[in-house]
């Protein structure tokens, strides 16, 4: 016969975290998730060829103004909003792949009430699961239409085309963070 020993009440020992952080470690376990599958990442490389044939055009059109003449070729704002255009068929497949399973995967594991049971709102639960779809979202609009015009500043050498052309940093943020958001939204509302 085994002996019981005493589970009497004892204080907790270690560090308490500030209340509103639970939704960070959700957060970076998705974000660690979504790296470790290889068809992702392909898709991900895939999503940055756009960006690296803009670049092309970019280094093309300032190094040789010949080039500028065709109309197809022409660096101006409409090059901006063609390129997130064409970043939109990434959004839909990111939005598909990373947020089909987000909520439902954790409905069918019943791993929803393991989450609740801990002292984590609800909000701090869909904010790291809405914070993973907007990362990979923004890493396809966001970052390589914003490296795109960093791209046009470094090979023209100067400011002047954000100058002449000062809407087109308030577009492309706006036009990425409203294409992210709705998608993101509305891919969490059917996972759940």
């Amino acid at each position: 016969m085994s002996s019981i020993h005493d589970q009497c009440f004892r204080r907790y020992q270690g560090s308490r975290e500030p209340p509103g952080r639970g939704w960070t470690v959700i957060l970076s376990s998705g974000l660690r998730a979504m790296l470790g599958k290889k068809l992702f990442l392909g898709l991900l490389i895939v999503a940055w060829i756009p960006f690296i044939v803009r670049t092309v055009q970019i280094y093309v059109v300032t190094m040789y103004p010949v080039a500028a003449q065709i109309p197809m070729t022409a660096i101006d704002a409409t090059m901006f909003m063609k390129f997130l255009e064409q970043q939109g068929a990434f959004v839909f497949f990111i939005t598909i792949y990373v947020g089909a399973g987000l909520i439902a995967n954790d409905r069918r594991a019943n791993a929803l009430q393991i989450y609740l049971s801990k002292p984590l709102l609800r909000m701090e639960y869909i904010g790291g699961k809405l914070g993973v779809l907007v990362f990979y979202l923004l890493l396809v609009t966001l970052v390589p239409a914003v490296m795109l015009l960093l791209m046009q500043v470094m090979f023209s050498g100067s400011l002047t085309f954000i100058r002449a052309n000062a809407f087109v940093v308030p577009a492309i943020v706006l036009t990425s963070l409203i294409k992210v958001f709705v998608a993101s939204f509305t891919m969490l509302a059917l996972s759940s």
